[in-house]
């Protein structure tokens, strides 16, 4: 969801006074900087510093979002179920994270458009046993129990 979010105050297009203009530059009275807005999920090679030598080293990880307490990138690493955050990094653009790791997609997420006649998905607007005012006519209404 924040992806989501970020990704629209980007990219929605708002006419105020006359000029277009998008979330991102109301709040922050700048351009938003669309080098940002990298692909999410994909595969990348962040920069971490090593433990036996001055040199940075690198791993393949999943890109996941910005980082919430610095200006870098965090990244998951399947193999240590670790988060890693990093500035530098590379992404690998000919792979997709579910084959280059060998995740499986169990299907867990499913998506349907939303229709307001449909019943079935909406949940009970009230509680059982509770009760309401039904509108019978222009000036009566009847109190109804739901079952």
């Amino acid at each position: 969801m924040r992806r989501a979010t970020e990704v629209s105050n980007y990219v929605l297009l708002t006419k105020i006074n006359n000029t277009l203009t998008t979330p991102h530059e109301l709040v922050s009275k700048s351009k938003p900087e669309l080098r940002n807005l990298l692909p999410m999920f994909a595969v990348a090679y962040p920069s971490y510093p090593s433990k036996t030598s001055t040199d940075a080293q690198t791993c393949k990880a999943i890109l996941i979002g910005k980082s919430n307490s610095s200006n870098a990138y965090e990244f998951y690493h399947p193999g240590t179920k670790n988060i890693l955050t990093s500035s530098t990094f590379k992404i690998d653009e000919r792979l997709a994270a579910g084959p280059a790791f060998k995740l499986p997609y169990d299907g867990g997420l499913y998506f349907t458009k939303y229709c307001e006649y449909n019943d079935a998905i909406r949940p009970p607007t009230h509680a059982p046993e509770s009760y309401v005012y039904v509108q019978t006519s222009e000036t009566t209404y009847t109190r109804v129990q739901i079952k």
